[in-house]
């Protein structure tokens, strides 16, 4: 038999992620539009909404993740989210 796991990342729409994307920008390495992405990622929006609302094509916020991926040794999503959601658990006293 397998061991079974799984990861469940619930945001609360009401509550919103409270992250500067400038911040992210700065301690992460990102540009101002990855920053942006990842910061909307993280808040539970999907690409097709961030692309929708930064009034771009879905291709090139995909793209914008691929970099950030990239630039952090990243495969997934889960893992993207994760890790700008530290950064907002590190700067809470």
């Amino acid at each position: 038999m397998w061991p079974v796991a799984a990861l469940v990342l619930a945001v609360d729409p009401a509550g919103g992620l409270r992250v500067d994307p400038d911040a992210v920008a700065a301690s992460l390495g990102l540009t101002r539009m990855e920053s942006r992405v990842v910061v909307l990622l993280a808040g539970g929006m999907k690409v097709r909404e961030i692309a929708a609302a930064a009034c771009r094509r879905e291709i090139t916020i995909r793209s914008h993740v691929k970099h950030i991926f990239a630039k952090h040794g990243l495969t997934r999503q889960t893992d993207l989210v994760r890790l700008v959601r530290s950064l907002v658990g590190a700067g809470e006293t």
